[in-house]
């Protein structure tokens, strides 16, 4: 609503020329990829890129679904103008959605058929006049509790047997629908102050379990339903996936920031910033932040062609980032960790530095400014050490699925040719 910035986090609605969320734009040009882009990096910049499941995240899954409509449509045309339909509902009315891809860990060594009880996997029970009755649980519901819908949709990896279609299953539902209920983790926000837990405070997003216990699904919300050829293989024919990891990449590039821009502030605050060992690691995360920044762009610059004249960041050029984040991150984090060493130990709080003894500690930080430093490394502990950072570090390594299938996938998917036809024109020439 900032009228300097509405022509970037808005743009004119295709059926009623009113103003609605860029992060739900289907890009034509260059110009829309750059327009989504800043918007997407203007929403990561008031979280420092540290809500993994800010809206933009779903808003742009379900528009390139809906780009794909005609996939879910090839055999029944109403689940294509169902997913249509959906798509431009949130659109216009600015909705917020969570959404989940997985079932409960029960016992991963069977099918969810053959567990104990097979309606601990969500799937369907029985069908009525206004839609199919759903029972058992989902997760990873991140953000769920701020959520206006939730969106369920098939895994990226996990596949169903043929006799299982039950379980074949892809709709979106309001999270105030009769029979849902979620399971929320412990917080990471202990309402403690702003000072003390700079990112909990601001940025808990919550994780939830969400329970189906005889959920009403509308006829007219459902997507796929029955197929499990269609469940089984959405996101290896429905290349969307391109489009949510320029999200990704764009959260990335601004969280790499963040991290950056916090280990300089830390090696110079404790006056590390000089020694070279530092100053290497500091070169290595800057060297990180300018190639995240460069797979945005390349990926932009070498756009494809998608369904209704849109255009679609180039997917194998993101999926580096997909893969190689998550090692990326951990690595950034062991930094942090060099840098503020025993500091990072023995943190401070605010009621120490308002406290009786306030006026002794001067003389022990660099020019006396005690509640700078602090506070700076009351944000690095939150960073690398504290409930909130040690979550960030397993989201970061899960964000994208399992990172060892990922990156096995990048060798089974990717077109090789050129790379081994230089290898073996060597070889033909002698």
């Amino acid at each position: 609503h900032e009228a300097d910035r509405s022509a970037i986090m808005t743009y004119e609605s295709p059926s009623t020329g009113d103003p609605v969320g860029t992060s739900f734009i289907i890009p034509k040009s260059p110009e829309d990829l750059l327009k989504r882009r800043r918007m997407m990096q203007y929403w990561a910049e008031h979280t420092c890129g540290m809500m993994g499941r800010s809206p933009d995240f779903v808003n742009i899954n379900m528009m390139g679904f809906a780009l794909w409509h005609e996939y879910f449509g090839e055999k029944e045309p109403v689940y294509g103008d169902n997913i249509r339909n959906y798509y431009d509902y949130i659109r216009e009315n600015d909705l917020c959605l969570t959404h989940t891809l997985v079932s409960p860990q029960i016992d991963r060594s069977k099918p969810p058929s053959e567990w104990p009880d097979p309606c601990l996997m969500l799937g369907v029970v029985k069908e009525t006049d206004a839609g199919i009755i759903v029972r058992g649980a989902r997760m990873l519901a991140t953000l769920a509790p701020m959520s206006d819908e939730i969106a369920v949709y098939p895994s990226t990896v996990k596949r169903l047997e043929p006799h299982e279609s039950r379980y074949a299953v892809m709709f979106s539902i309001p999270i105030a629908t009769p029979g849902l209920s979620f399971i929320c983790r412990e917080p990471l926000d202990h309402g403690g102050t702003r000072f003390d837990h700079p990112l909990a405070s601001r940025f808990e997003e919550m994780d939830c379990m969400a329970i189906f216990n005889d959920v009403l699904v509308p006829w007219e919300r459902l997507f796929i339903y029955g197929d499990v050829d269609k469940h089984n293989l959405l996101f290896a024919t429905v290349p969307t996936l391109g489009h949510v990891a320029h999200q990704m990449g764009v959260k990335n590039m601004v969280k790499t920031a963040f991290l950056t821009g916090l280990a300089c502030e830390l090696a110079e605050c404790l006056g590390k910033h000089t020694e070279l060992h530092i100053q290497e690691m500091l070169g290595e995360m800057i060297s990180y932040l300018e190639m995240v920044k460069a797979v945005v762009i390349a990926a932009e610059a070498q756009a494809v062609p998608g369904p209704q004249d849109s255009l679609m960041p180039d997917r194998d050029t993101l999926f580096t980032m997909r893969t190689l984040y998550p090692r990326l991150y951990p690595r950034m984090i062991e930094i942090l960790r060099t840098i503020g060493g025993a500091d990072l130990v023995m943190t401070l709080s605010r009621a120490d530095i308002q406290g009786p003894l306030a006026s002794r500690l001067a003389p022990y930080f660099k020019e006396g400014n005690v509640e700078r430093h602090v506070h700076l490394t009351r944000l690095a502990w939150e960073v690398v050490g504290d409930n909130f950072g040690s979550r960030q570090l397993l989201y970061e390594r899960l964000y994208a699925g399992d990172p060892i299938r990922n990156m096995a996938g990048r060798y089974l998917s990717y077109d090789k040719s050129h790379c081994q036809a230089l290898v073996q024109r060597l070889l033909d020439n002698g």
